[in-house]
């Protein structure tokens, strides 16, 4: 769709956490503009576990934001190049229910981190799409992409912008279709 807009809440026994999404996305390959924002919060028990049994339990509490923007000139031959640009928030937290008990290892405890900074994305697209039927949806034709799809992000994380250390951090993904056969889906 042209617009996307989530929010939600959950409880559960082992945790609660909110969310909410607001998005104008690149919706098809021509599209020339995109921008959004989004945040999420939550807490969670986490267990600890040797030989089935639970020794210690923490709470994580995480929390992150981003807000984006990102431009194409649109499909030049079936494949499309994006770019977007933004910045991203993402802390975790972790902290004993109890007090450690004597011993336990350092290495099983977990780390309490913090990124934030800019970052810039370059996405690649090839349109190659076959219709496909029951594929996420039961009862429902749907357009499936076996063409490429490659991106790249490089976001600057910074002390003085809130996060735990001076980092850069960087993804890559690709993806590739391919029809294993002439059969209906």
């Amino acid at each position: 769709s042209r617009l996307r807009l989530r929010a939600s809440h959950e409880e559960s026994s082992d945790g609660k956490g909110d969310d909410f999404l607001l998005q104008r996305p690149f919706f098809s390959i021509e599209t020339r503009l995109a921008y959004g924002v989004d945040g999420s919060r939550g807490e969670e028990r986490v267990s600890i576990f040797q030989d089935g049994d639970v020794i210690q339990e923490f709470e994580h509490h995480a929390r992150d934001a981003e807000g984006f923007l990102g431009w194409s000139r649109g499909a030049r031959f079936g494949r499309a190049s994006r770019w977007l640009a933004g910045y991203s928030y993402d802390e975790n937290t972790y902290e004993p229910v109890d007090p450690l008990p004597e011993g336990f290892p350092e290495d099983d405890i977990p780390v309490s981190r913090t990124s934030s900074g800019p970052y810039i994305a370059f996405e690649r697209i090839h349109q190659r799409y076959i219709k496909v039927r029951n594929f996420e949806r039961f009862s429902r034709s749907e357009d499936f992409n076996l063409g490429g799809a490659y991106s790249a992000k490089l976001e600057v994380s910074r002390k003085s912008l809130g996060a735990t250390d001076n980092d850069i951090i960087y993804t890559f993904n690709a993806a590739q279709g391919f029809q294993s056969g002439f059969a209906s889906y």
